[in-house]
């Protein structure tokens, strides 16, 4: 399993607590650690943290992806660019204008994706809401999807036990 957290480095203690609760269904766990957590710098450098991930997952297999917000954004990134091969993916909380306001092209990163995902997206989230995030999927042409929507009104994925229900059930 390999996990990505969001933008922010609050999301750092979140990502660990993550792995902790999914560590007993893999035969493995790996946090990526993104660069401007350490550095100070306001937002991830997708390019750097893309060729970072990918020289990490050069000579693996059959891995799942588990992402929220921003590291689903780079996940996208990597996988549109054919540098990462996850097997299955489950992403949590799609920062849609999030990106909008860098100018980063997720439209085009999820145009035609075709990897077996779990999409976990708040009915209100603020970033985008459950119910525009399927409008988005069905309208750039998403397959082998699944929406969860989930209720609440924030950014914040803490539903620990129903994120791990729903990671066995991606990985059968």
């Amino acid at each position: 399993l390999i996990l990505l957290s969001g933008n922010s480095a609050y999301t750092k203690v979140w990502i660990e607590s993550v792995e902790r609760e999914f560590k007993d269904i893999f035969d493995s766990t790996y946090i990526h650690y993104y660069k401007h957590w350490r550095t100070g710098d306001k937002n991830i450098d997708l390019n750097y943290e893309v060729e970072k991930l990918s020289e990490y997952l050069k000579d693996k297999k059959n891995y799942i992806i588990f992402a929220k917000s921003a590291g689903a954004v780079l996940v996208l990134n990597g996988i549109s660019e054919g540098k990462i091969y996850p097997k299955k993916c489950m992403f949590v909380g799609i920062p849609w204008s999030w990106c909008n306001e860098r100018g980063i092209p997720l439209t085009k990163w999820i145009k035609n994706y075709k990897t077996p995902t779990y999409f976990i997206q708040k009915t209100g989230d603020p970033y985008l809401n459950s119910d525009e995030l399927k409008k988005i999927l069905e309208a750039n042409g998403v397959e082998n999807f699944n929406l969860i929507e989930t209720p609440g009104e924030d950014h914040h994925y803490e539903n620990l036990e129903e994120l791990k229900d729903l990671m066995k059930e991606l990985i059968k």
